[in-house]
């Protein structure tokens, strides 16, 4: 029978069944739990012992993480804080919301092993929710997450992104202010962290750029079985490029790698990228979930924001039109489906709208990449997702698993020759023309 606990909370007593342990880390560990009283619905529970904490910097972070969380619900990318109980003695627990699909480090380590790459629209999606998610802890909150990687961005049901664990992040006493503390994981630290240096939020850019470029490479760009190694060849901020002519867009390319400018001040700002011409091209590739949120409207405006949505549901349209036309409509009347292997055949099993697009393509590229508008014979080779036909100069070792919820990465070696990264171009239309020589309001654009 499974393990039961019951946690007195601030909003409402919690009755728990235990399914599994997602995570270890130093003070506790995360837990997947049923909520008993509502079946088939599951929260993540983070017990942390107070007592085996010897400094009162970790309790102090250990608070700053609760409040992190409370200040950040209602956000459609950010992991959603449910409840909070301390038992009076040394137990502290955090309920949190439970994302079914994982983390991005699973994803990449599935795509790793299928050998197929995630598609551009996916990426681009995914980019555009991390830029926001960050915008929002850097300019409302004033806060820096400092661990931003694969593991940290867990993947909800609908293809939205969850920003978690917080448990080095620290809150700013004001706007501009600097952190000097170096934490956070080592592949994914900032060349300015590696040296010991004060930082704001360009620093989480840059671990933003080290998980993209994983993401669509399936390597890191920094990469070293010591730790001395490994801080000198990000502080030389010389990489391996992403191979152009392959999976994804010149422009995203140069976008991922503007991330990863090692001088602080050549590094966009998260105004400056959530303007680019990229990210404004792309927002339909966003969840509309997201898209309806205030956070997004606030940031691009409401007509900006109806535009994408409309874009989004004409593909919708489009593709619901293809899918219940032509040959590939099945005489039932169900929906043809989609295989593991990329081919599009009929079966008894009907998917979904929802479930077909949000299997790693928007409508429109799926459509024209899995030929839905011709019969399906001798398709099966295809796959759902790109593939870069330069990948022979990219390392194929795989790194260590690690989808730890609390802390840890895997080590691999391989890196490449260095590259000048580009610049990308910005969108700048009405009062935004001419206004390359903004400040952020958050991140400094001081010396390095």
């Amino acid at each position: 029978m499974a393990e039961c606990l019951e946690i007195p909370g601030e909003k409402k007593v919690w009755h728990l069944r235990r399914h599994r342990i997602l995570g270890k880390g130093s003070f506790g560990c995360a837990t997947l739990y049923e909520d008993a009283d509502n079946p088939d619905s599951f929260v993540v529970v983070k017990d942390v012992n107070t007592q085996i904490m010897k400094k009162d910097e970790e309790m102090k972070a250990l608070e700053m993480e609760v409040k992190i969380l409370r200040n950040s619900c209602g956000h459609p990318n950010i992991v959603q804080f449910l409840d909070h109980y301390h038992d009076g003695d040394f137990m502290v627990y955090i309920i949190m919301e439970f994302c079914p699909k994982g983390d991005l480090g699973q994803l990449i380590e599935t795509h790793k092993f299928k050998k197929t790459y995630e598609s551009e629209s996916v990426v681009a999606s995914f980019m555009i929710q991390a830029l926001v998610a960050l915008n929002f802890l850097h300019v409302d909150q004033r806060t820096l997450h400092r661990d931003i990687k694969p593991q940290n961005i867990f993947l909800h049901s609908d293809n939205c992104i969850r920003i978690g664990d917080f448990g080095v992040s620290t809150i700013l006493g004001h706007v501009g202010d600097t952190a000097k503390v170096a934490c956070g994981s080592p592949f994914y630290m900032a060349p300015e962290l590696c040296e010991e240096r004060a930082y704001d939020g360009k620093a989480d850019i840059w671990s933003l750029g080290v998980t993209l470029y994983e993401l669509m490479t399936h390597n890191r760009p920094f990469s070293s079985t010591t730790a001395a190694v490994l801080m000198r060849a990000i502080v030389s901020g010389e990489f391996q490029p992403i191979p152009e002519g392959g999976a994804y867009s010149k422009q995203l390319i140069e976008l991922v790698h503007s991330f990863l400018q090692k001088p602080v001040i050549t590094r966009p700002t998260l105004r400056r990228a959530l303007r680019s011409t990229y990210v404004q091209n792309h927002l339909s590739c966003v969840p509309i979930s997201c898209l309806r949120s205030k956070h997004y409207k606030d940031i691009f405006g409401e007509e900006v924001i109806q535009k994408a949505i409309k874009a989004q549901e004409a593909s919708r349209e489009n593709a619901a039109w293809a899918l219940g036309s032509g040959k590939n409509s099945l005489n039932s009347g169900g929906m043809a489906k989609t295989s593991s292997s990329g081919s599009f055949k009929g079966g008894s099993t009907e998917l979904t709208m929802d479930e077909w697009l949000n299997e790693g393509m928007d409508s429109m590229d799926s459509l024209i990449g899995q030929k839905l508008l011709k019969p399906a014979h001798g398709n099966a080779g295809n796959k759902q997702t790109g593939t870069l036909p330069h990948k022979s100069s990219m390392s194929n070792k795989s790194p260590s698993s690690s989808s730890n919820f609390l802390s840890g990465v895997g080590l691999r070696s391989g890196t490449g020759p260095a590259a000048a990264p580009k610049s990308f171009e910005l969108n700048k239309t009405g009062n935004d023309a001419g206004d390359d020589d903004y400040e952020d309001d958050f991140e400094s654009d001081g010396e390095e």
